[in-house]
C-alpha cells in the first residue's frame, strides 16, 4: 500500500480499536516504507533545543536528512529532544514521524506541527512495535528512564534477529517482509558507558550473553561519529536492497 497521510491516519485509527491486529498494522507500515531508510531518534523529553545536547542533535539530524541519507525520521512523538529531531527533519524536507503514547501533560507540550505523520500507539509496547516497523537505524541521545527501557528493547530485538531471519517474529516486521538486516544501534555520549561495561561483564565474566552480542551496540563520543556510522549502515542497506530487488 502507498503510505500517504490519509493511509497512515487510517492505520492510526485502526490501532485504537480493541480488536486491532497490531502485527498486521506493523507489517503494512513496514511494507509501505521498505524502500525508505528510516532513522529513529530516542532521547529525553526534558531537554530541548536551547541545551547543548539539543543544539548538537539538531545539527546532526539536519546533516543526515539534508544529505538525503535518511528518508523517514522517526521519534517518540513528544517534546524535548524528540521535538528537536522532528522539527529539524521537517525543515530540511524529510518526512517527519511521531509515534506517541498517551501521557498526561506531555501532549500539551508537544508541537505536532513538526510531525508529517503522527500515530498515537496508546501504550509503550505497541509504540515500540510501530517504531520497529519503520526503523533501519537508531541514535540514542541523552537518556531518561524511557530511553533506557527502549534501548534494552532494541538490544533484545537485535539479539533475536539471528533466529528471526529463518523464523520471523511478528515483532520484527522489517525482517518478516524479507529485509534481513539488523538495525544499527548507536549511542552518543558518556551516558552509555555503563551499558557497555555491563555488556562486557555479561559476555566476559558471567557468560550470560555471547561475545558477539556486545557488538550489537555502538557507543561513540560525538554526533559526528554517529553520523559516520549511520552513513556506513546506509551504504550496506542500499546494497542489501539491491540484492533483494534482483532476487525478487
Amino acid at each position: 500500500m502507498s503510505l500517504n497521510h490519509e493511509s497512515v491516519q487510517m492505520l492510526a485509527e485502526d490501532l485504537k480499536s480493541p480488536t486491532a491486529n497490531l502485527h498486521l498494522i506493523c507489517q503494512m507500515l513496514a511494507e509501505g516504507t521498505k524502500d525508505d531508510f528510516g532513522l529513529l531518534i530516542q532521547g529525553s523529553a526534558r531537554l530541548g533545543i536551547k541545551t547543548e545536547i539539543g543544539h548538537r542533535l539538531d545539527n546532526c539530524v539536519r546533516r543526515l536528512c539534508g544529505g538525503r541519507v535518511v528518508q523517514n525520521l522517526i521519534t517518540g512523538g513528544g517534546p524535548g529532544l524528540m521535538e528537536v529531531s522532528n522539527r529539524a527533519a521537517k525543515e530540511v524536507g524529510t518526512l517527519s514521524w511521531g509515534v506517541g503514547i498517551t501521557l498526561r501533560g506531555e501532549q500539551e507540550m508537544t508541537h505536532f506541527e513538526f510531525q508529517d505523520r503522527h500515530i498515537n500507539a496508546g501504550s509503550l509496547e505497541p509504540r515500540l512495535l510501530v517504531m520497529g516497523s519503520l526503523t533501519d537505524a537508531v541514535i540514542f541521545t541523552r537518556p531518561g528512564i524511557g530511553t533506557m527501557y527502549e534501548l534494552m528493547w532494541w538490544l533484545q530485538r537485535c539479539q533475536f534477529s539471528e533466529n528471526a531471519f529463518n523464523n520471523p517474529y511478528p515483532w520484527n516486521p522489517r525482517v518478516s517482509i524479507g529485509f534481513e538486516m539488523r538495525p544499527r544501534l548507536v549511542c552518543v555520549g558518556s551516558s552509555y558507558d555503563h551499558v557497555m561495561r555491563m555488556l562486557d561483564q555479561m559476555a566476559n565474566s558471567y557468560g550470560t550473553i555471547k561475545s558477539e552480542d556486545r557488538t550489537l551496540l555502538n557507543v561513540v563520543k560525538t554526533y559526528e561519529e554517529a553520523e559516520d556510522l549511520i552513513r556506513q549502515h546506509r551504504i550496506k542497506w542500499d546494497a542489501r536492497r539491491s540484492q533483494r530487488s534482483l532476487s525478487a
